[in-house]
């Protein structure tokens, strides 16, 4: 094997040794959130972020913690983010749609909560 096979062989590893370190992050995170351990499943999530792992649900859930204890803006941010990086996440959308109505714009609420609908 030349010197660059074994640099890419090395790269993929480490890119699977991430993705790996990250899914295991993303349980846990759920794991915690399920038992309402909310700032152990906000830390697992932005470990996993941290590393590259920017899953739709991930972002979503993360947003619902954010929602929950009442960091609005940065929920909307993550619901936003879920979308763009899943467009069929129906959760975020729902979620979107959902703190939207609570903070009055409803036009952005009846857009948001339509497309939970349509998916």
């Amino acid at each position: 094997m030349t010197g660059f096979e074994q640099q890419n062989e090395n790269k993929l590893n480490e890119t699977d040794r991430k993705r790996q370190i990250a899914k295991a992050l993303h349980e846990q995170a759920l794991n915690h959130q399920m038992r309402g351990d909310l700032e152990n499943a906000e830390k697992a999530y932005l470990e996993a972020i941290q590393i590259g792992h920017f899953d739709g649900g991930l972002l979503s859930n993360l947003g619902i913690i954010y929602q929950n204890t009442g960091r609005m803006k940065a929920a909307i941010l993550c619901y936003k983010k879920a979308i763009e990086t899943n467009p069929n996440e129906l959760n975020a959308y729902a979620n979107l749609g959902s703190i939207c109505r609570d903070l009055g714009n409803l036009d952005q609420a009846l857009a948001s909560t339509l497309k939970s609908l349509e998916l």
